[in-house]
């Protein structure tokens, strides 16, 4: 990647098929990524949109304007080279997971959480057989360890490419539930946006909401947008 306002230094992108995938080309020459690698993934759709963001740039180059790349080059650069770090942190997720920690009071909001987060408990207890324990408040509460270890082994099943929307969605949302839920089309990004901010939006309602929290909510939807159309395509 380059630095923001880099003068536009080719005329085409393209891609070329390569023995571990298609590389994306600038007037014939690989991409490279921040760590020098080729800018090469296996699938041929996400390979066409990595051009395509290298087309769309005009006079200067502007990385906040291309998505794919950027999650390609943390793939490449970050995830695959250290990638029992990275699936150790997101393990670390399942002992704090936002939707097992319920507010004890108002009754209204304590429902909506009831409502929104406990289908996505049942679930990963349904699907995974990893049932998790909900409380009341925000002291920790440990989880079954055979509910981490089916955790884990779902994660162990993922691809690099899921690794990596699953380290950027699952920060986001505090809950390693909701991001393999997103990979598993059991929430659209509509609704996962929903489930990570039903206590900000229920606050909003009752205060009003600000220019900054705004903002955040506007980049977490973003960042989640950008992870599920990647997911997508990586998977096409």
């Amino acid at each position: 990647m380059y630095r923001t306002g880099t003068k536009k230094f080719y005329q085409h992108a393209s891609i070329e098929s390569e023995r571990d995938g298609y590389a994306v080309l600038l007037d014939g020459k690989a991409v490279k990524t921040p760590a020098g690698l080729p800018l090469c993934v296996e699938s041929k759709p996400l390979a066409e949109k990595l051009a395509e963001e290298w087309i769309e740039q005009s006079e200067t180059i502007k990385p906040n304007t291309m998505p794919m790349t950027a999650l390609s080059c943390t793939m490449l650069d970050r995830v695959i080279p250290n990638l029992p770090a990275i699936k150790s942190n997101l393990m670390a997720f399942v002992e704090t997971d936002m939707l097992c920690y319920r507010a004890e009071e108002p009754e209204d909001l304590t429902k909506r959480q009831f409502i929104a987060w406990q289908p996505l408990i049942d679930w990963a207890a349904n699907t995974y057989d990893a049932p998790l324990v909900v409380t009341n408040g925000i002291l920790p509460v440990p989880q079954p360890q055979k509910s981490i270890d089916a955790l884990a082994g779902v994660m162990d099943n993922l691809n690099h490419g899921e690794i990596t929307a699953l380290s950027t969605v699952t920060p986001l949302a505090g809950s390693l539930v909701v991001g393999l839920a997103l990979l598993a089309g059991r929430l659209d990004v509509d609704q996962a946006i929903a489930v990570i901010q039903l206590d900000e939006d229920y606050q909003n309602e009752k205060w009003g909401s600000v220019d900054e929290a705004q903002e955040r909510q506007q980049n977490i939807r973003r960042e989640i947008q950008s992870s599920a159309v990647f997911i997508e395509l990586l998977n096409g």
